[in-house]
């Protein structure tokens, strides 16, 4: 089990990693959601022992990152989001070159490579040179890198960033096998990312936890958001200097305005309006109850936090 504890990561006068606590168990599969800047890069460099905590501290499996490093990332196998590959290289010599500079014996590389090169689908590309790949089989090279030494946790950065369409997908059918067996924790600002792949989500922002459980689980709250149709002077100003009200997105529709409103307190939507417009009329066309998906729930809870 990899258990974060109280941790706190400062970068002078910014806080990138506020009181952060949370654990993960084995076999699950964890999508770490949150804006950029959100904190989700400095959380992973600390999970994998490249970062020190200012406070706090991170164990697993009972092995302290802090005091042991080098034993928990024998456990650990780490994407980084940019994923730092030498062009020149052939696909073999990278994995071979980062295998022995993981001090594996000549058998175990052999072993490894057997295993990792077909199961991320390399073969077919192992004797080409690093520049020549598509920035989707650049992505399983890298993947590859994390998997050589038969991690039990796979941490990625933004796996997926940068691709199209179809090598996404190809990426995720990826990660959906290796997750089989492996604890696997994922970064990303893509909403499809978590929803595919991942039992778990858990939303950073300013470096804390703004949400944590499963999709569904998260679904279920209840954000009592209403999409209104509107018309009034400077309504949209007027809207949005209201502190018991958030809007969270807004479209002119001719002299109309289109809004997904929220509550910022305990008061509901509806009686807010219904108070606004007494102090200043305005026509109120329609107001109807907004579904509830991830990317909702996403900018609710992001932006009622960065508010």
């Amino acid at each position: 089990m990899l258990v974060v504890d109280r941790v706190t990561k400062q970068f002078g006068v910014i806080t990138a990693v506020d009181d952060l606590s949370f654990s993960v168990d084995s076999g699950q599969v964890l999508g770490l959601l949150g804006p950029n800047g959100a904190g989700k890069t400095t959380t992973m460099r600390l999970l994998v022992g490249y970062l020190a905590p200012d406070a706090g501290s991170i164990t697993l499996d009972g092995v302290s990152v802090q005091d042991d490093a080098q034993t928990v990332r024998q456990k650990i196998g780490y994407l980084p989001e940019n994923n730092p590959l030498y062009p020149e290289l052939l696909v073999s010599e990278m994995l071979r070159s980062s295998a022995q500079l993981k001090a594996m014996s000549p058998s175990a590389i052999r072993e490894s490579l057997d295993f990792v090169v077909p199961s991320v689908g390399l073969s077919d590309v192992f004797h080409k040179p690093i520049r020549e790949l598509s920035k989707g089989y650049r992505q399983r090279v890298g993947i590859a890198l994390a998997l050589l030494h038969r991690p039990d946790v796979l941490i990625l950065d933004e796996p997926t960033e940068g691709l199209d369409p179809n090598q996404r997908s190809e990426i995720r059918a990826l990660l959906r096998t290796i997750a089989k067996d492996k604890t696997v924790i994922i970064s990303t600002h893509v909403m499809q990312e978590v929803s595919a792949l991942c039992d778990r989500i858990m939303i950073i922002n300013h470096g804390q936890i703004v949400a944590d459980g499963t999709e569904r689980t998260l679904l279920k709250t209840k954000t009592g958001a209403v999409e209104i149709e509107a018309e009034g002077p400077d309504l949209l100003k007027r809207l949005k200097a209201e502190k018991r009200l958030r809007v969270t997105s807004s479209e002119r529709v001719g002299k109309r305005l289109r809004a997904t409103l929220e509550p910022a307190g305990k008061a509901a939507v509806q009686p807010v309006l219904a108070e606004l417009q007494q102090k200043f009329p305005f026509v109120l066309w329609s107001v109807t109850s907004a579904g509830t998906d991830l990317e909702h729930l996403f900018k609710s809870v992001t932006e009622e936090k960065s508010a």
